[in-house]
């Protein structure tokens, strides 16, 4: 878990740095490994706590272009916010669907546990096309250049060869 000490604390800016196992964070995708660190800031006015900062973990992925496997570091920016109010805390019992509301915790918690939070927040800055680094500023043209041969001559109409069984398809009309 990726825990957040506030039991004491005075109001103002206060730096934070947690660094965490990517075992002791539930419910990580097997491909993060190593360790889950989170730098930021935890600001505390009266009874309500922001938290910001970037968490950052190692990745195992599968390059879409040579099929080789590649680490890659992921990075996501972390914005959360909580009161400290026993009473909401208890009305609403945990359960928040929109995450950019402010969560309620109990006013005895010695810790924030932003472990969902990060997880989250990783798990879907995963890149989509997947590219190792080697190869992100090269075309397919550059990697394979057999399979993108270009055709430099103009060849006129009478010159392809049209294969007999797609000429009944000149016959259809559009309007």
């Amino acid at each position: 878990m990726i825990k957040i000490r506030i039991h004491g604390i005075k109001d103002g800016i206060h730096e934070v740095n947690e660094i965490v196992p990517v075992s002791e964070v539930s419910g990580m995708l097997p491909e993060f490994f190593g360790n889950v660190s989170f730098i930021g800031k935890l600001r505390k006015i009266g009874k309500r706590y922001t938290i910001t900062g970037f968490a950052e973990c190692q990745i195992k992925l599968i390059c879409d272009l040579s099929l080789e496997e590649y680490t890659d570091t992921i990075s996501s920016e972390i914005n959360v916010s909580f009161i400290a109010d026993t009473e909401l805390y208890l009305l609403n019992k945990g359960n928040y669907d929109d995450p950019d509301t402010e969560r309620a915790v109990h006013e005895d918690d010695e810790f924030f546990d932003i472990s969902d939070d990060v997880r989250e927040q990783l798990t879907v800055s995963i890149p989509m096309k997947r590219i190792a680094p080697q190869y992100r500023n090269k075309t397919f043209a550059d990697l394979h250049p057999e399979f993108s041969a270009e055709i430099t001559e103009t060849i006129s109409d009478d010159e392809v060869q049209i294969d007999e069984r797609w000429s009944a398809l000149k016959k259809i009309k559009l309007n």
